[in-house]
């Protein structure tokens, strides 16, 4: 038994998502010709969800099923696609059963613009110089038109054994529960960032806070301790 990890059978519960997280992690960076990897899977997170209650009021009231926030177990895969890089899907195992899915859009971009050919240079997850922006932006402005709902549905397929049997003629409603619109700025030149400086400058004086600098400066808040 770990520090992060206890087992009741053949479930495992997470107090923190370091565990698949390091696995996903060491598979991002593995080279796989295949088209889809599973490479975590099943750790298991107990959390808020939309389900039902079954309730009884009174001996002579019928019982009847009501909507009801509730505390559900939730599953977590995780897999390396060959489109989108390392992405992980969420299922909630109570009825309605939702999925979340996350997926970063610029990991796509970046396969997209080395599988066109187009030179870049990238840390972590910001672009720092793309030798055709013309064509990184007309790839970039796909994204928003994908197929998402056949590219999401095969993944709850994979997820869901219930999609294969009892539900197997049921399509998921999907939708954008969270979405991330990239601000990162690239400069020219030495000289376009000497004039843009003091208004950067000025801005984060105001603005911003220490903690917020060391960020920034990829340091933690707590080395100004």
């Amino acid at each position: 038994m770990t520090p992060e990890t206890s087992r009741q059978g053949r479930k495992r519960f997470l107090r923190s998502r370091k565990v698949c997280g390091a696995a996903g992690n060491f598979a991002a960076s593995a080279k796989t010709s295949r088209r889809r990897r599973k490479v975590c899977g099943n750790p298991i997170l107990k959390g808020d969800c939309a389900a039902f209650l079954f309730k009884k009021p009174l001996p002579d009231q019928r019982p009847f099923v009501k909507p009801a926030r509730r505390k559900c177990l939730q599953l977590y895969f995780y897999f390396m696609d060959r489109h989108f890089g390392l992405i992980h899907v969420r299922i909630q195992t109570w009825f309605p059963m939702p999925i979340q899915i996350y997926l970063n859009g610029h990991e796509w971009l970046a396969r997209k613009l080395k599988a066109n050919g187009v030179r870049f240079s990238k840390q972590e997850n910001a672009f720092l110089w793309i030798d055709d922006m013309v064509r990184a932006q007309k790839f970039a402005n796909r994204f928003a038109s994908l197929n998402w709902p056949k590219i999401l549905s095969k993944y709850a397929k994979l997820v869901t054994p219930q999609m294969q049997d009892i539900l197997q003629d049921r399509q998921h409603y999907w939708v954008t529960s969270q979405s991330e619109l990239s601000t990162d700025i690239l400069i020219k030149g030495r000289q376009h960032l000497s004039e843009l400086y003091p208004e950067l400058l000025s801005h984060g004086t105001l603005c911003f806070g220490a903690k917020e600098v060391m960020t920034f400066l990829g340091r933690h808040s707590s080395e100004l301790t």
